[in-house]
C-alpha cells in the first residue's frame, strides 16, 4: 500500500515517519509515535494525516486525532498549517461507530481541512504487490 501511495500521491507524501515527543507530565522522558503517512501540501498549507487499515474502524480516528494530531501541531503550527485526517481502507462499513461522521473521498488528495475522510482503495490494492 505504501508503494501505491508514494507512486500516486507525489512528493508530498511521507511514508511512516517516526515522531519523537515529550508529554508535559513526564518531563524528560521521550515517547515515539508513527503515523502511516503524512501528505503535505505547502502551497495550500494543508497537512493530511494518513492511517491505513484493512477495514474502517474507530481506532483510526482516535490514533489520528488523539495521538498524531497533537504531536504534529507542535511541529507544524496551526497558524501556518490546516489539518485533515484520512483513513485508507479496503473495506468500509457505515455501521461502524466513530466520534465524527466520515466523508468518503475518491482520493486522499481531495481531503478537506478539518474533516475525517475515508478513502476506499480496493482497486489499488489489487494492483499493488506491497
Amino acid at each position: 500500500m505504501q508503494t501505491w501511495l508514494e507512486r500516486n500521491l507525489g512528493m508530498g507524501y511521507i511514508a511512516s515517519p517516526w515522531l519523537r515527543f515529550r508529554l508535559r507530565d513526564t518531563g524528560l522522558r521521550q515517547h515515539w509515535c508513527q503515523p502511516d503517512g503524512l501528505l503535505l501540501d505547502p502551497w495550500t498549507g494543508q497537512l493530511t494525516i494518513v492511517e491505513i487499515k484493512y477495514q474502517h474502524c474507530a481506532d483510526a480516528w482516535f490514533q489520528m486525532n488523539r495521538l498524531y494530531a497533537p504531536v504534529l501541531r507542535m511541529i507544524f503550527p496551526e497558524r501556518d498549517w490546516r489539518f485533515a485526517t484520512c483513513e485508507i481502507v479496503k473495506w468500509f462499513d457505515c455501521a461502524i461507530q466513530v466520534p465524527e461522521p466520515p466523508k468518503l473521498r475518491d482520493s486522499p488528495l481531495r481531503v478537506k481541512p478539518g474533516e475525517f475522510a475515508v478513502f476506499i482503495c480496493k482497486e489499488q490494492l489489487r494492483d499493488d504487490p506491497s
